[in-house]
């Protein structure tokens, strides 16, 4: 593929194009904002000191994410220490904060709680300014050198940062919402021969 923001732009316009003609759904209209809705409620700052931990279970279950599968590999450990949880959150959605420092300070205080489960929260919080950062949207950015393959080990607050930059410029470009693009990964990777549609992310 050529090396080039607009060649690049040009496949992922062609792949949403697909997705939506695709048998197995991968633009579902109604199910974002119905998910965003309730859990971007749930995690709001405002309601963090009544968070319990059947609310952050079903976030983690697909049965009720509607989008991320495997999330709830680490449900046990994420809910043990609620206080702890619900303080990691308070950290992670302080706005007030640079992104990278409370992103590495919150994910230190909460066990269990990787990037796959961190930037879906933030995502439905803010829909409009945080991307989702797992193994799918890295794989397919890196494919498609979005990003370079020495940020592969990286987890950190840095990384997301930089991350998140280039997941909003792209929603820009081609015009689609943060929820749906991290949609179009899973199906870019089933276009290039990836698997499913539904490929877990993690």
């Amino acid at each position: 593929m050529p090396n080039s923001n607009q060649a690049r732009d040009e496949y992922l316009r062609g792949c949403i194009d697909r997705a939506r003609r695709h048998p197995e759904g991968s633009f579902i209209p109604g199910v974002s904002d119905e998910v965003i809705h309730r859990f971007g409620a749930a995690f709001h700052p405002d309601n963090l000191d009544h968070l319990t931990a059947a609310d952050m279970g079903d976030f983690m279950s697909y049965r009720h994410n509607r989008h991320w599968k495997g999330l709830d590999r680490n449900k046990t450990k994420v809910t043990a220490d609620m206080p702890r949880l619900r303080a990691g959150l308070a950290v992670l959605l302080d706005e007030d904060a640079p992104l990278a420092s409370r992103w590495d300070t919150a994910l230190g205080m909460v066990r269990g709680m990787g990037r796959a489960v961190a930037s879906p929260i933030l995502l439905v919080v803010h829909p409009d300014r945080y991307g989702v950062w797992n193994t799918v949207s890295e794989d397919m950015m890196t494919s498609l050198s979005y990003l370079p393959e020495a940020t592969r080990p990286r987890q950190d607050g840095r990384t997301y940062a930089h991350v998140n930059d280039i997941l909003l410029g792209i929603s820009d470009r081609l015009g689609v919402d943060l929820w749906h693009l991290d949609t179009l990964w899973r199906f870019v990777s089933f276009d290039r021969g990836g698997g499913s549609t539904t490929t877990p992310s993690s």
